[in-house]
């Protein structure tokens, strides 16, 4: 198991960096952390998960949460289940939406079962799925941001699987669960 560096073994640039994410949320997230053992890695993670994107803040807590369900990250589904909460997401919203059940908005919906499909088969996806998520009023362009965005959450992902970073944020039922 990797060790999650000690705050003042980082560099003054990773502090800074660190400083802005624990005044947002009150803490730094070992993820981010585990980011410092490269001196390059959290400020190019940093860079490429703030850059500007046609989805709004909900539908991007949408895709984090499903990237993370889907590749196995139990680090991420927790983070990404808070953050989703704080962003108006009901507890039975979420496990639907984490089960790919109906979501009573399409739009949300067919993001949530396009990002699915896209990492569950590793971009090889169906006409069909495409042409929902299509005709709920996303465009090309929201598709080249989608795999993007997937990318992004991927690398914390994988990250956190081989890491194994001890999970820090508030815990998180199972989709099969009835509590979350």
């Amino acid at each position: 198991m990797f060790q999650t560096p000690s705050y003042d073994k980082m560099l003054p640039e990773e502090q800074r960096m660190l400083d802005h994410i624990r005044e947002g949320l009150g803490f730094i997230p070992n993820m981010y952390a585990i980011l410092t053992k490269s001196q390059y890695a959290l400020a190019s993670y940093l860079q490429f998960r703030n850059r500007p994107s046609l989805f709004q803040i909900k539908q991007k807590k949408v895709i984090n949460l499903i990237v993370s369900q889907v590749n196995g990250d139990l680090y991420g589904q927790t983070a990404h289940m808070m953050f989703c909460r704080l962003n108006d997401f009901q507890t039975d919203e979420l496990l639907n939406l984490r089960k790919l059940l109906r979501h009573n908005d399409k739009k949300i919906e067919s993001l949530a079962k396009l990002v699915a499909e896209i990492v569950q088969t590793k971009g090889k996806i169906r006409q069909q799925t495409l042409q929902y998520f299509f005709s709920t009023g996303y465009s090309e362009a929201h598709l080249v941001e989608l795999v993007l965005a997937i990318g992004e959450k991927t690398i914390l992902n994988y990250l956190w699987r081989i890491t194994q970073a001890p999970i820090d944020f508030p815990p998180v039922s199972t989709p099969n669960d009835n509590s979350a």
